[in-house]
């Protein structure tokens, strides 16, 4: 395996493209939107409506999505995969780090393929094509972590994409999106051979 201060250049690598993913799906767009075009984005599923619909989606799902990662955090396939930070040793302060640069990642992830990409595509095209793109470019962009989360990315676009629609906010796919991937990632790290979690906070 890597020496730590590989494991931690390549921690701070992952944690630096989150931000500028970030940045580049999210803030850049949200900017162009706002100041270039002058759009009012809150059409563009970037608003809080619909909130009790909302957290009927988010509450509803939330329990089948850390389900199924619980589920399949120990298979082989799985922790090829993941946690994507390859840390033999888990800090709290590590742990923290990387969680909340996941999340500020898939938030403007999220802002860009449930909010800006679905309801502009749903404004020029009608519902049906704006779904099929939407799905088709999510599975895609899927592509180089295997045929398995390309697939499997298919249902799950569907149901994020009907969500968002159904809700008028990307709010909901944002959440649930995040849990899957934080969930995912803490399961994986507990059953990982290699990696353990340290008790000590720093």
């Amino acid at each position: 395996g890597a020496h730590a201060p590989e494991c931690q250049t390549r921690f701070r690598a992952h944690v630096l493209r989150r931000l500028v993913g970030l940045a580049l799906l999210g803030l850049l767009p949200l900017g162009v939107f706002r100041y270039i075009f002058q759009l009012p984005f809150t059409q563009y599923g970037i608003n809080l409506s619909h909130i009790n619909h909302t957290a009927i989606w988010i509450l509803g799902l939330l329990p089948v999505i850390v389900g199924i990662n619980y589920y399949i955090a120990g298979k082989p396939a799985n922790l090829r995969q993941y946690p994507q930070v390859r840390l033999t040793r888990w800090r709290f302060k590590e742990l923290l780090i990387n969680f909340f640069s996941w999340t500020l990642y898939l938030l403007g992830y999220e802002m860009l393929f449930r909010g800006f990409l679905l309801f502009a595509l749903l404004h020029a095209f009608g519902l049906p094509l704006a779904v099929g793109i939407n799905v088709a470019v999510y599975a895609l962009v899927h592509l180089p972590k295997g045929w398995r989360e390309t697939l499997g990315a298919i249902p799950f676009g569907l149901l994020l994409c009907l969500i968002s629609l159904t809700t008028g906010s990307f709010l909901a796919a944002f959440v649930l999106h995040a849990m899957m991937a934080l969930s995912n990632e803490f399961f994986a790290i507990k059953a990982h051979p290699d990696m353990q979690i340290k008790s000590n906070r720093l």
